[in-house]
């Protein structure tokens, strides 16, 4: 499994683990979105003018998101 698509199971696993234990946070709320621009962002540089760093630096903006979100249901959970 490639690191992209880690990311983006970590990600779908988090978002439907929230509801199902009773946390609602804003801030899961934000990050989540800020996850989702930051993988259109990404897509659209590769597909346009593929500037590597420019794609590592959106990858990890978004890994960051979901360390959050795990870090914000590991908190709000306790």
């Amino acid at each position: 499994m490639n690191k992209k698509r880690l990311v983006q199971t970590k990600f779908n696993l988090e978002r439907s683990t929230d509801p199902s234990i009773g946390i609602e946070s804003n801030v899961a709320t934000v990050f989540a979105w800020l996850f989702v621009i930051l993988r259109i962002v990404h897509a659209f540089i590769h597909l346009t003018y593929n500037h590597i760093i420019h794609r590592m630096l959106t990858f990890w903006a978004a890994f960051i998101c979901v360390m959050v979100l795990w870090v914000n249901l590991l908190i709000q959970q306790t």
